[in-house]
């Protein structure tokens, strides 16, 4: 009821201001924008996109199967397909690609026994001059059945597939219409005629591939291929190929329909941890990456413990939120060099005031520092840095709580690894739902928390919200920044009073060649709002837009085109969507904020 009162309070100020015409306006845009959110509830609570995501993939398998149409033209696309023991299912893998609308390909078929006519007449369905039986030495190794292929591989390009894995007809013509050394696609599940559970990858992301072969389905330049195996023959040859190169493309767009998903096939797992592994040491990052065998996750932790950290926390008052904060700092930071430095703006309370008295006497490495001026959060976090005397500056809101044990180490992983200027944190609301799992720009607007309000833990078409991975900003409720980068920045823009200063600097560090991160490891309850409430000043939306729009307009990198900007749970994009550079325009037009 609330919320029906402030709704029909706007409109009537709006009225007032503007007129009748215009107050039409702006009720036909709210409209829209509430019709919009109610369908997509709607869909979401029954599970209608996901039946219409299947009707759309369905296609009639075989429409476009010409098996006996033989190329006398040198292959564009060289498939390698390890079988082990399920020939049926390579059977189905084989038959997506003689439905290929290219039919330039080959296809390079590991078997234990390639000789025997039986093993041959298992896997192959019709005579087919683009099918090549070979052997290797270790086929539960990718890596083993790559470099055995290298001798063999006529294509241009050189795909690594599994078997059950289907093509769509047009794999071939997109993978060779596009150029740079690695192209990798968006992926489903496909079982008993059923599409289903897509993922959809973004631009790419080095993080996010620590935690899941975001490459299972891609393809790599053959030419690339062979001098990266020529110029090391002992290496593993994905990670090799990964970190020589820049050109890594993303094609956003479901290509292959997979008998299982890289996150849960044990086989899948266990090849991508030796990749993993094996990057960590080509690169010399100071990380060391485990598998947790309960959750078949990547998990990767800190392989030193140097550095210090300056925790920053602005407050005016507020005592039980700041008590709370830290003494979840002193119960779970047991290792490591940190000061607490808090930025007070002029409070008042007695009991706040004597809290500070105590810290100083009983934490000798933590630091009161004043503001006089009025309250500027940008202000205060700045004046916390002037004063730092660690390497790494932690920004935290007085209204958050640690929870995970070794959270400050976690933090300072992702921060000593080479081009990470930016690290943020998984913020829990009370209830356990997700707050924050990073910051999408023009979702909802100017820029919003994806995920927020899920019970986490569930599979979407983002992904999971245990996976590492890089976003376009992180809020500074939890954000570490290592100190060169937060100076070389020249800290938060201080135009901004309240909101968005986070985002306008994490933009600004990408732009300067930094990464930002999402890192799950490290968890904290984030009691939102209790701080500085709901209010959001009019000058920090403004600004906001002038500073976001030709990113809102440009679309985010880390969001898949064909995920929803309008809802923070990911689901599909719907073609009627309000493109999102209109929506942040109607809520400057229509002051909805």
């Amino acid at each position: 009821m609330r919320k029906i009162c402030s709704l029909f309070n706007k409109i009537s100020s709006y009225y007032e201001n503007h007129g009748f015409t215009e107050s039409l306006k702006f009720i036909g845009w709210l409209s829209a924008l509430f019709i919009e959110k109610a369908v997509i509830c709607i869909e979401e609570i029954i599970s209608i996109q996901q039946a219409i995501y299947s009707l759309k993939q369905m296609k009639i398998e075989y429409l476009h199967r010409r098996p006996d149409r033989i190329t006398t033209l040198k292959p564009l696309v060289t498939f390698i397909l390890p079988v082990v023991t399920n020939k049926s299912q390579a059977r189905a893998t084989i038959k997506s690609l003689q439905a290929q609308l290219n039919p330039n390909w080959e296809c390079l078929v590991f078997l234990e026994n390639a000789l025997s006519p039986v093993n041959q007449t298992n896997v192959r369905i019709k005579e087919d001059r683009r099918v090549h039986f070979c052997t290797c030495d270790q086929y539960h190794d990718n890596n083993h059945v790559l470099k055995a292929s290298i001798t063999r591989i006529s294509g241009q390009w050189a795909v690594i597939t599994q078997s059950g894995d289907r093509f769509d007809p047009n794999t071939v013509d997109q993978i060779y219409s596009y150029s740079g050394d690695i192209l990798y696609w968006d992926e489903d599940r496909y079982k008993c005629g059923i599409f289903f559970s897509p993922f959809y990858k973004p631009d790419w992301s080095p993080e996010l591939w620590l935690s899941v072969d975001i490459l299972r389905c891609a393809a790599i330049k053959a030419s690339y291929l062979c001098n990266a195996y020529a110029k090391d023959r002992t290496a593993r040859l994905i990670p090799n190929c990964v970190g020589n190169t820049s050109k890594i493309n993303h094609l956003a767009r479901v290509l292959t329909h997979c008998s299982s998903s890289a996150w849960k096939d044990p086989h899948c797992i266990q090849n991508h941890m030796k990749d993993v592994n094996s990057y960590i040491k080509q690169k010399k990052y100071p990380i060391n990456a485990k598998l947790l065998e309960e959750s078949q996750r990547i998990k990767i932790s800190t392989a030193t413990n140097s550095g210090k950290v300056s925790i920053i926390i602005p407050n005016k008052n507020n005592l039980l939120s700041l008590h709370t904060c830290i003494q979840s700092i002193l119960e779970k930071t047991i290792t490591g060099s940190y000061e607490i430095i808090i930025v007070d703006n002029n409070s008042s309370d007695e009991s706040t005031l004597n809290y500070y008295c105590a810290l100083r006497s009983e934490n000798g490495n933590t630091r009161i520092i004043e503001l006089g001026e009025k309250f500027n959060f940008s202000n205060a976090c700045n004046a916390g840095a002037r004063v730092a005397s660690g390497d790494i500056l932690l920004l935290l809101n007085n209204d958050t709580e640690v929870i995970s044990e070794n959270w400050l180490e976690n933090l300072k992983t992702f921060i000593k690894i080479k081009g990470v200027g930016v690290v943020g944190a998984n913020l829990l609301y009370p209830d356990g739902k997700i707050q924050h799992a990073g910051i999408v720009i023009g979702l909802e607007g100017h820029a919003s928390h994806i995920l927020l309000g899920s019970p986490g833990g569930r599979i979407t078409p983002y992904g999971l919200d245990s996976w590492y991975r890089n976003v376009s900003a992180v809020t500074a409720a939890c954000m570490m920044i290592r100190k060169s980068v937060y100076d070389e920045l020249h800290g938060f823009d201080e135009g901004f009073q309240l909101i968005f200063s986070d985002v306008d600097f994490c933009l600004r560090a990408i732009n300067k060649g930094y990464r930002v991160v999402y890192n799950p490891d490290v968890q904290l309850i984030h009691h939102e709002g209790i701080s500085r409430g709901k209010h959001n000043p009019k000058g920090d939306i403004e600004l906001g837009y002038q500073r976001f729009l030709s990113y809102i307009k440009n679309g985010d990198p880390f969001l898949n085109s064909n995920i929803s900007r309008a809802w923070r749970k990911p689901t599909f994009r719907r073609t009627w969507e309000q493109q999102p550079d209109n929506r942040v325009k109607g809520i400057i037009q229509y002051h909805w904020y």
